[in-house]
């Protein structure tokens, strides 16, 4: 699909220009309306222009192998730049934490032009809307006739795929968004690997891992989050390599090693001492709180989670601290006050866009805290809310994530995708005992 500054930005034209040639193209009926203000070719007409050697966009596409021809290439690249701004601009209405901002805010410098957001509400949804346009041309661009030049602020057109990856992390967290998340990381992994881009094959194996340990997938989230974080190290990216290290412990205890995950989490929580690092040591401690409570240490558990709860700052830590602060009381049976941090957590989880699948688990905490104080009817309700919102995850994502039968059990992470071999994606494991509720993937 098109909008007027897609297509201004394609053609190198002014939006009222665009806008104007694409209402034209509507009413001779070459386009159809796909929204407002958004425009798409007829299904008849785009099966037509694939047969016929043509893109779904505006432009033909060389044919395979060939050498783009220079304009060709002069109006993608001006379409890949409109298209990165804007990604990066997703994230700044975002409360984030202060490593992650200023990538995004170094993003938006490099790539100055593209849309403007005033809140959360105005770019999320926009970015809904043009995901499987982002995802076409980074796999238009994902060609290695598209691995010289210089034009992606000096980086060839090929590693869009990278780079809208890193724009859209946070986005795709938010919406739980893993199958586009795997898609093109897959192509920016596939990029990487076949110009020796070792950055960007780091980072591209850490979205990747996870979104194995987002799918409870732990032993696969840690294969790809340790070469990851290995390679970052290797070329001198501690700070990266430390940022990822709250998913290793997460998929490390969701994979059943526990001890290992504790290991880990606390030599990350020597590195996140640095200045700036505040956001990933409340992380690393609520997923050490977890691991102890998986190990029924439940003193050091609590005195872990409550100063992950105390040392948050942003919506985020504030939302998993309390979280976590619910299901530690709900285990020792301590139901008032499960019911007062999962109500703490839900009113976190508010203060911005936050990932359904947490909000809809503190829900069904919340629900089980009711059901032990005998508030039965108040629990019901908690729970229909808690089983809308998979529900209408799980049909974006054509995936299977199910509430758990028993308050304190395992949220399952089952998909409909499986492996070829009858495996679902379903995982157990010590770590299912806790729930989801590990923060870094």
């Amino acid at each position: 699909t098109h909008t007027p500054a897609s297509a201004a930005a394609l053609l190198d034209c002014l939006p009222g220009e665009a806008a104007a040639a694409l209402e034209h193209l509507r009413v001779t009926g070459l386009l159809v309306p796909a929204g407002v203000g958004r425009y798409a070719f007829p299904n008849d007409l785009r099966e037509a222009a694939v047969k016929g050697g043509l893109t779904t966009g505006v432009l033909p596409a060389p044919a395979t192998g060939d050498p783009p021809v220079w304009a060709h290439r002069v109006h993608l690249a001006g379409l890949a730049h409109w298209y990165l701004g804007s990604l990066y601009r997703v994230n700044l209405p975002l409360a984030l934490p202060a490593v992650v901002r200023n990538r995004y805010h170094a993003g938006v410098d490099r790539f100055p032009r593209g849309r403007l957001f005033t809140s959360p509400s105005e770019s999320l949804p926009w970015a809904d809307e043009e995901l499987e346009g982002v995802l076409a041309l980074a796999g238009q661009l994902a060609s290695p006739a598209f691995d010289t030049g210089d034009e992606l602020a000096g980086r060839p057109l090929s590693a869009f795929a990278a780079e809208a990856a890193r724009a859209l992390e946070t986005y795709f967290g938010i919406r739980f968004a893993w199958r586009a998340q795997r898609r093109l990381n897959g192509l920016a992994l596939m990029v990487a690997e076949r110009t020796g881009d070792e950055y960007s094959r780091a980072a591209a194996l850490v979205q990747l891992g996870k979104v194995h340990g987002r799918r409870g997938e732990g032993d696969r989230g840690v294969e790809l989050l340790t070469r990851g974080i290995d390679l970052f190290r290797a070329l001198g990216e501690d700070l990266e390599a430390v940022a990822a290290s709250s998913a290793l412990v997460a998929c490390l205890a969701i994979s059943g090693r526990i001890e290992l995950a504790v290991r880990v989490g606390e030599r990350a929580m020597e590195e996140a001492n640095r200045p700036g690092l505040e956001a990933l040591r409340t992380m690393v401690l609520n997923n050490l709180g977890r691991c102890r409570m998986l190990l029924g240490e439940w003193e050091e558990a609590h005195r872990l989670l409550t100063e992950s709860y105390t040392g948050a700052r942003l919506p985020h830590g504030r939302t998993t601290a309390a979280g976590a602060l619910a299901g530690y009381h709900l285990r020792v049976g301590e139901y008032t006050e499960a019911v007062r941090w999962a109500e703490r957590a839900l009113a976190h989880s508010a203060e911005q866009p936050f990932d359904p699948v947490m909000v809809a688990e503190q829900r069904h905490a919340l629900a089980a805290a009711l059901r032990g104080m005998g508030e039965t009817r108040r629990a019901r309700i908690e729970e229909t809310q808690a089983e809308a919102l998979l529900a209408d995850l799980n049909r974006r994502e054509d995936t299977d994530v199910r509430l758990p039968a028993s308050p304190g059990a395992c949220v399952d992470h089952g998909s409909r995708e499986g492996d070829g071999n009858g495996d679902t994606g379903r995982r157990n494991s010590p770590g299912a005992d806790c729930g989801r509720g590990f923060d870094g993937t």
